[in-house]
């Protein structure tokens, strides 16, 4: 066996490799536009890396796909601590676009993501309802750039997120199941012409009213029989 043996490219690389290629200016009108506010130098840099989450080790033995929104950074001066942990490998694949890089990112991604409210008050639920972890599933960012707007942004930016992203990374992923983790992914997936009776539409609101329990009630059933199925 040759030391120098060319090794795969880990799924999702070929998506957010075209990413980067095309830079923020495709996504949105000017590169600028629906920046979050730079608070600090550091957190400004920061905000123009996109983030492409991460392939859990055990995914293609279901290829189950969370599809969320890159949220924004919030009014910090400073880095997180989970940006302190995976910044700086965005910011390496971001300069080197390898294989390598990019997988040391989606390690990085993986191992402070669970710390992320998006988890706690939204993942989690469902995942537990499942019967499954992590590992198990990948998770991208239907837009993988940071917002002010944070899911408010137009349908002018997310018809390109559709085509630029969302599309060629379902295409590359190949995902039995989609969860939608919130309505501006589930009209990404629609403008993407990826809606299908396997996308499930988790509703992410904060207030727990009864609407939105019946709702993550369907989700969960809906969830659960899909993986029954496989």
């Amino acid at each position: 066996c040759r030391g120098d043996a060319v090794l795969p490219e880990p799924l999702g690389y070929r998506s957010a490799r075209q990413v980067l290629d095309l830079g923020r200016a495709a996504f949105f009108a000017h590169p600028a536009e629906d920046l979050p506010a730079a608070v600090s130098p550091q957190v400004a840099a920061d905000d123009l890396l996109p983030q492409f989450g991460y392939v859990g080790a055990s995914y293609q033995a279901r290829r189950i796909l969370l599809l969320g929104i890159n949220p924004g950074n919030g009014p910090r001066s400073e880095r997180s601590v989970g940006d302190r942990t995976a910044m700086p490998a965005l910011e390496r694949f971001v300069v080197e676009k390898t294989p390598e890089s990019f997988s040391a990112a989606q390690v990085a991604y993986r191992s402070v993501c669970e710390g992320w409210a998006v988890w706690g008050r939204q993942c989690y639920e469902l995942l537990r309802a499942g019967g499954i972890g992590m590992e198990d599933v990948a998770f991208t960012n239907a837009l993988p750039w940071r917002t002010a707007s944070q899911s408010a942004f137009g349908k002018s930016i997310a018809r390109r997120a559709a085509s630029l992203y969302t599309r060629p990374v379902v295409n590359e992923l190949q995902p039995k199941i989609i969860v939608a983790v919130g309505k501006k992914s589930a009209d990404i997936l629609e403008y993407a012409g990826l809606m299908s009776p396997s996308v499930v539409v988790w509703n992410r609101a904060q207030a727990l009213q009864p609407q939105v329990v019946a709702e993550r009630e369907a989700a969960t059933a809906q969830f659960t029989k899909l993986l029954e199925a496989l």
